[in-house]
């Protein structure tokens, strides 16, 4: 039985990953660009009246904390996960998920007491919300501090 005029291969061509790459690579396909997801320099102005500045590399997964008024990184944070079986004591660890809805990165330490830091940044708002916990008095009670504000794409830090 021949194919007759209107009816669909019934094995379509597919594609593989590489010929899908190499087509993008040379421009057979266009491929979207996220501007958004380049790295960005946010100032951050938080409702307790301080101001935060960062530069993230999504590429990277990695968030540099600035100094808001030299520009010098402050601090890098990368996701760094200690293995398991180290268990608790001083050990600190920190994660970064930057997605094209979300910039998120967290910090905790044990120094002896527990201390925490998160932070969040959505992409389209520029919404800041931040929560930094710490223990008390090596008891089971933990302070926290909730922050929130605004963030704006900056070029440079003045």
């Amino acid at each position: 039985m021949g194919m007759t005029p209107g009816f669909l291969n019934p094995r379509p061509a597919r594609l593989t990953s590489s010929t899908l790459l190499g087509m993008i690579l040379v421009g057979g396909i266009p491929a979207k660009a996220d501007p958004g997801m380049g790295t960005s320099l946010l100032n951050c102005r938080l409702d307790d009246g301080s101001s935060m500045s960062v530069r993230i590399e999504p590429r990277l997964q990695q968030v540099q904390q600035l100094d808001p008024v030299t520009g010098e990184v402050k601090n890098t944070i990368t996701t760094v996960e200690p293995p398991a079986e180290l268990g608790g004591g001083i050990i600190d660890d920190s994660t970064v998920k930057i997605s094209e809805r979300e910039i998120q990165w967290s910090t905790r330490m044990y120094r002896p007491q527990y201390v925490a830091e998160s932070h969040s940044i959505h992409r389209q708002t520029l919404a800041y919300r931040g929560l930094s916990s710490i223990q008390r008095d090596e008891g089971p009670d933990i302070d926290e501090l909730a922050v929130s504000g605004t963030c704006q794409r900056i070029q440079k830090l003045p």
